[in-house]
C-alpha cells in the first residue's frame, strides 16, 4: 500500500521547514469563545429519551480497553464478552465499538468477537513509550495486522516531537500507514506528554488580525532592531513569534580563560544564564522541569537551578473595560489602537488579578523605535503627553463602569 498525500498538503509535508512552517502557522482554538459555548450547553434541559439515546450513542462509541502488563487470554475473554453486552442486564444496550488490546492478544480477540460487529483494536509502535527503532515500531504493527486486527493505535515519538524533529514523526506516521494495509490508523499523540507548546494558548485570529491593524511590516521591523534577515518572511507569522508564542534566550555564557592573548586551557566550570517568556496557560514549575530534564538527559554533570518565576497573563482585548482603553487612546492619539501582545516582567500583575477581582488593562506608550533596554533607550514628549490625556480620560470611563 502507498501513502497518497493530499494536493492542499503536498507542499507542507516537502520538507522538514516546510512542515515546521505549516504546523506553526494553524489557528489555534477560541479557548474563551469555547468555554462560553460549553457554559451555555450546560444550562440547557435535556428530555429523558434524548438522555437515554445519547448515553446509547456514547456506549457504542467506546473502546474498550484493557493495556496492562498481566493481560492474559482469559483476561481478553472476560473483556470481549463485556464488550458484546455491556450490561447484561439490560440487553438493549448496544455493543461497544471496540476493544484496544496488544498485538499478542489480538488473533484469540478477533475470533471471539467474529460476526458481532465490535471491532478490534491494537496498540503498536513500542506503545506507550514509541521509543523504539522504526524497524521494531514497523513488525510490532505487522504482529497485529497478520491477526486480523482492524485498526491500529500508534503511538508517537514524544522525544522527537518536543526536540523539533517533525519531519521524523511525520514519516513514522507514514511508514505506519503502510504497514497498516487494510487496517485502520489511529495516531494517539498522548497531549499530556506533549507539554510546552502544548500548554500554548494560540492566538485567534482575531488576534492576529489586531496585530497586523497596527501598521507593522516586517521592512519596519527589521531596520528598527538592525536585523538583515528572519526566520519567516510572513508578517502574521513573526507577530505570532513576537507576541504570542514562549522564547528561550541565553543572556550570559562564562567559563575558561577570558583574558587577552592566545591561551589554551581545559576549564573545569561553565555557566549560562537563560531566561524563557512564558505565555498564557504555561506553568513556570512545569517549563523549569521540561528544561531541567531536557539537559539532565543529555549531561547529567549539569545543574539547572532556578533563580525566580512568575506566571503568564493576558489581558482583555474585549468588553467594556477594553473598550474604554480603546476610545481614550483615540481620544489622546486620534486614532483607534490596535490590541497587541507584549513580553515583560512585572509580576505584581498576577498577584493583582487574583486579590482584586477585577480585569487589568496595558495601556502601552513605548513604541519599538523608542529601543526598550536597548543602548539609546529613548522616550518622546509627545508621546509622554498623550499618556496623561489618555489616563485621564481612561479613568473617568472606568469610574463609570
Amino acid at each position: 500500500m502507498t501513502t497518497t498525500v493530499p494536493a492542499p498538503l503536498a507542499d507542507a509535508v516537502r520538507d522538514e521547514s516546510a512542515l515546521r512552517r505549516f504546523l506553526f502557522g494553524l489557528p489555534g482554538v477560541d479557548q474563551v469563545g469555547l468555554e462560553r459555548r460549553s457554559a451555555v450547553l450546560a444550562t440547557r434541559s435535556i428530555k429523558k429519551d434524548a438522555k437515554l439515546q445519547a448515553i446509547d450513542m456514547a456506549v457504542s462509541m467506546i473502546d474498550l480497553t484493557t493495556l496492562e502488563g498481566a493481560d492474559t487470554p482469559g483476561k481478553d475473554r472476560s473483556l470481549c464478552v463485556q464488550a458484546m453486552r455491556p450490561d447484561p442486564d439490560q440487553p438493549e444496550v448496544p455493543p461497544v465499538a471496540a476493544i484496544c488490546i496488544y498485538p499478542d492478544l489480538v488473533e484469540a480477540a478477533v475470533e471471539r468477537l467474529r460476526g458481532s460487529g465490535v471491532k478490534v483494536a491494537a496498540v503498536a509502535t513500542a506503545f506507550p513509550s514509541g521509543r523504539a527503532s522504526l524497524a521494531v515500531k514497523l513488525a510490532d504493527v505487522a504482529v497485529a495486522v497478520d491477526a486480523g486486527a482492524d485498526e491500529i493505535d500508534m503511538v508517537i515519538d514524544r522525544g522527537a516531537f518536543l526536540s523539533g524533529r517533525y519531519g521524523q514523526v511525520y514519516e513514522e506516521i507514514v511508514a505506519a500507514k503502510e504497514a497498516s494495509g487494510r487496517a485502520h490508523l489511529k495516531v494517539i499523540l498522548e497531549t499530556g506528554e506533549l507539554a510546552g507548546y502544548d500548554d500554548v494558548r494560540r492566538a485567534s485570529r482575531k488576534e492576529v488580525q489586531s496585530f497586523l491593524d497596527s501598521g507593522f511590516t516586517t521592512k519596519k521591523f527589521k531596520a528598527a532592531h538592525e536585523l538583515k534577515d528572519l526566520r519567516f518572511d510572513d508578517p502574521a507569522r513573526v507577530l505570532k513569534a513576537i507576541m504570542a508564542e514562549p522564547t528561550f534566550e541565553v543572556h550570559g555564557i562564562a567559563g575558561g580563560y577570558q583574558g587577552p592573548g592566545v591561551k589554551t586551557i581545559v576549564p573545569y566550570r561553565a555557566e549560562a544564564k537563560i531566561s524563557t517568556r512564558l505565555v498564557p496557560d504555561q506553568q513556570p514549575k512545569k517549563i523549569f522541569k521540561l528544561i531541567r530534564d531536557f539537559v539532565r538527559e543529555r549531561n547529567a554533570d549539569v545543574r539547572v537551578e532556578p533563580h525566580g518565576a512568575l506566571g503568564p497573563y493576558i489581558g482583555e482585548f474585549e468588553g467594556p473595560y477594553a473598550e474604554a482603553a480603546t476610545e481614550a487612546m483615540q481620544y489622546a492619539f486620534g486614532q483607534k489602537p490596535a490590541f497587541t501582545r507584549e513580553g515583560g516582567s512585572i509580576g505584581a500583575v498576577v498577584t493583582m488579578e487574583q486579590y482584586l477581582k477585577a480585569p487589568i488593562v496595558f495601556l502601552g506608550l513605548s513604541l519599538p523605535e523608542h529601543g526598550y533596554h536597548a543602548k539609546n533607550e529613548n522616550f518622546d514628549w509627545g508621546m509622554a503627553s498623550g499618556g496623561i490625556r489618555m489616563f485621564a480620560r481612561y479613568f473617568d470611563a472606568i469610574s463609570r463602569l
